[in-house]
């Protein structure tokens, strides 16, 4: 199966509490639209393939979650509703194909057995959207083979998360036997429809500022002088003016960069952004060109990533974003000559708020579909 898109990095297990429940990427259920399709294809091809077991699919979800496992982790799987169905769900599958592939060289547990389906469960469909109640839950999971997980950390993994109850129950149940330190991690994340609004990520230099004559200092890592020199600085024209456009429409505003806060902050403050909306190269792991980024600024957005505008100077800034399925935007005003692999070229500020109702047209059509 060819990758479908990049997946969100399971971040490492140290900047995760006990409890956390985390998510590869966010799915858009089938039964929301007429066409039994919708237009994240991606997200549904790969959840409806966990779920019927194929092997393109978990090949592939293997090969992503693998590599960023640690290790001592048992992995158990949330069984599904059915009892006749214990032990023989997609996720389970996925669990015995990643201690496969890397639980030699990584020490990984296939505990995938532990959670215990012993009386059937109504789906999500039979309640027709409605949560299912944590006591339900409880009154038909039990842990098995405590020896499996006791003493150990544990990553219990679930095709779909809605409301986050049925990974909270598990990681409890879990929890309660011995587990050492237990975290949760749902391969897709339903997304609801009050998370559809729509947002724009900027790229800092370059894009909202003309940064070429302290370029030299940033490259140094000189960042004291750095911060002086920015205090000088303004916004490139017709910033300004689009910022408070997006504003007009209700639009949030998230800068990613990979210069250090301190830096950022003073251009941010500049701009009236918060820099509570400010990701930085303090703020992740894995940097710019890498998804990490813009899924943290996402999650700041609150929003789907479909209804997402990116706007960089660079392909470093686009990348991801089209990775992630959002609109991209090319700074043409601060880029440095490489190709263009964005959705669309603007020559300045002033031309993308022109041109601003067609950048957004995929993202209202989005949000208007999913608000029905």
């Amino acid at each position: 199966m060819q990758d479908e898109g990049a997946f969100i990095v399971f971040i490492k297990k140290e900047r995760l509490r006990a409890g956390d429940i985390c998510y590869m990427f966010e799915y858009l259920p089938r039964n929301r639209f007429k066409d039994g399709q919708g237009p994240d294809v991606r997200s549904q091809r790969i959840i409806w393939g966990l779920k019927d077991g194929k092997n393109d699919v978990i090949e592939l979800l293997a090969s992503k979650i693998g590599p960023m496992l640690e290790n001592n982790i048992a992995l158990v799987a949330v069984p599904s509703s059915k009892v006749e169905k214990n032990g023989k769900s997609g996720t389970h599958k996925l669990i015995k194909v990643i201690v496969e592939k890397y639980g030699e060289q990584r020490n990984l547990i296939d505990a995938s057995s532990c959670l215990y389906r012993f009386k059937d469960m109504p789906t999500q469909h039979e309640m027709q959207g409605q949560k299912r109640d944590k006591a339900i839950l409880y009154d038909t999971l039990e842990v098995h083979n405590i020896e499996l997980i006791n003493g150990r950390d544990v990553i219990v993994i679930d095709d779909v998360t809605t409301s986050g109850n049925s990974l909270e129950v598990a990681i409890d149940l879990i929890q309660r036997k011995g587990a050492h330190k237990v975290i949760g991690l749902a391969i897709g994340k339903t997304v609801s429809r009050k998370s559809i609004n729509l947002g724009f990520i900027f790229d800092l230099d370059q894009t909202l500022f003309d940064t070429s004559k302290i370029e030299s200092d940033r490259k140094m890592n000189n960042w004291p002088l750095a911060c002086k020199k920015a205090q000088a600085l303004k916004p490139y024209e017709g910033i300004e003016e689009l910022l408070e456009k997006l504003r007009s429409l209700g639009i949030k505003i998230c800068i990613v960069t990979s210069s250090p806060r301190e830096y950022a902050a003073i251009l941010a403050k500049k701009l009236g952004i918060s820099t509570e909306m400010l990701i930085t190269y303090n703020d992740t792991t894995q940097h710019k060109p890498e998804v990490e980024p813009y899924f943290r600024a996402k999650q700041k957005l609150g929003t789907f990533e479909q209804c997402i505008v990116v706007v960089g100077d660079s392909n470093n800034d686009i990348i991801p974003g089209k990775q992630l399925g959002m609109t991209t935007v090319m700074a043409g005003w601060g880029q440095s000559g490489e190709e263009n692999n964005a959705n669309f070229y603007f020559k300045s500020p002033l031309e993308l708020l022109e041109k601003l109702p067609k950048v957004l047209t995929n993202a209202e059509q989005l949000k208007e579909l999913l608000n029905r």
